[in-house]
């Protein structure tokens, strides 16, 4: 069975700015896959409930570019979760057009790009309410 690598260089994107040279001695012992994931549930009601994220974009843009050029360097996958502090299709957008902006800034070969959207629209959630569902905790 062969073993699988995955560097994780931060535990919640945008925090506070992952450390470039750990990240860095990371990535020389050869990672199969750079996973990141930028939801908690600790940053609290606000930013959930309003979809506004509780880390500022540049320090997103910070962490994001320097995954994206390691990943595209060692040719492996990227993975970032819960895009933006909340995983809401705002979130995702965003996230999607920083991979964007970062690429066409440090000119990367082409590469794959996949955005996965499970937001559930409010108004479905009204619906289902008004029709008696029930929603545990």
């Amino acid at each position: 069975m062969k073993a699988i690598r995955i560097i994780t260089p931060t535990g919640h994107l945008g925090t506070t700015p992952l450390e470039k040279a750990s990240f860095e001695r990371g990535c020389g012992m050869a990672p199969d896959f750079i996973v990141a994931d930028s939801g908690s549930a600790d940053i609290g009601p606000y930013p959930l409930g309003a979809d506004r994220a509780a880390s500022d974009e540049v320090w997103q843009r910070h962490d994001v570019e320097a995954m994206l050029v390691a990943a595209r360097r060692l040719r492996i996958p990227l993975i970032l979760g819960s895009a933006s502090d909340t995983g809401t299709d705002r979130g995702v957008d965003q996230y999607v057009r920083l991979v964007r902006e970062i690429a066409t800034q440090h000119r990367l070969e082409s590469f794959q790009l996949a955005a996965i959207y499970s937001e559930t629209p409010v108004d479905e959630i009204r619906r289902r309410l008004k029709d008696g569902a029930v929603i545990r905790g």
